[in-house]
């Protein structure tokens, strides 16, 4: 992502309107001042995200999981290559409990997150190779817990280094503030 990249509120909105139908804002006026800058957000930070439960995905505007294991698979075989991906967007939605981090819901990105995630997971193998767990602790702790099972030990394993770049890589990802967006199905 280009570092002086920045995207306006109300293009944004535009865009969303068209492809997702009508968007309630709760403060309108705020957007018209609004301007959004994407950031960087490492694969390893969002996966603890999605694992401690602080990545959201809210089912009454996201649609099913519909990507096939061929896609999952271009899409982790474009990251292993360091190739750009689309802007990942993110609510923050505020916690009531003191002490605890704010959840992020996701408003765009679920089926790439989903690949990601899943790749980690050992779901599929990408040209033969499936995540090396033993890379990353806290895929390792979810596989001992039972959350996913590891592929044996005769499957071939990513790279150390392969494991560290894709845990390592910067996903672009916009966060707006959640109180901001009320999201309506089209």
């Amino acid at each position: 992502m280009h570092p002086v990249c920045r995207l306006h509120a109300s293009c944004w909105l535009s865009t969303y309107l068209a492809i997702f139908g009508e968007i309630a804002i709760s403060q309108p006026a705020l957007v018209q001042h609004m301007t959004v800058s994407p950031q960087g957000i490492s694969i390893q930070s969002l996966y603890r995200s999605y694992r401690d439960g602080s990545l959201i995905v809210n089912r009454q505007y996201q649609r099913k999981l519909v990507w096939t294991v061929a896609e999952k698979q271009k899409l982790i075989d474009s990251i292993l290559k360091d190739y750009p991906l689309p802007l990942f967007l993110l609510a923050e939605k505020p916690t009531t409990e003191p002490g605890q981090p704010a959840k992020l819901e996701v408003i765009d990105g679920m089926q790439r997150l989903n690949a990601i995630f899943s790749y980690i997971e050992h779901a599929f193998l990408v040209d033969g190779k499936c995540f090396n767990t033993d890379e990353f602790a806290r895929a390792r702790q979810a596989a001992d817990r039972g959350d996913f099972e590891i592929f044996p030990a005769e499957v071939e394993r990513l790279s150390a280094q392969k494991c560290a770049d894709l845990l390592d890589y910067q996903l672009p990802v916009t966060s707006f503030p959640g109180q901001l967006w009320v999201l309506r199905r089209g």
